[in-house]
């Protein structure tokens, strides 16, 4: 699995679980990646919120879960 498939799994997976306790957007804050013993290992760091928060990236709960069901990945 690439970086970019990692983080879209990570994001769906965010937005099913803000979802799931009434968050409606979370904004990206940073992502880590590292080869250990071969493996790709990628943390994405975000922040929640009941408000939009200002920022570039920031992720809005039902349109992400719908963006993902779209490509076929789950979210919870």
């Amino acid at each position: 699995m690439d970086a970019d498939t990692a983080f879209a799994y990570a994001t769906c997976a965010l937005a099913g679980w803000a979802e799931a306790n009434g968050k409606h957007y979370a904004r990206h804050i940073m992502t880590d990646q590292e080869k250990r013993n071969g493996e790709l290992q990628i943390g994405a760091y975000f922040t929640l919120s009941d408000h939009q928060p200002m920022g570039l990236r920031v992720m809005k709960s039902d349109e992400t879960l719908q963006a993902c069901k779209d490509r076929g990945i789950p979210a919870t």
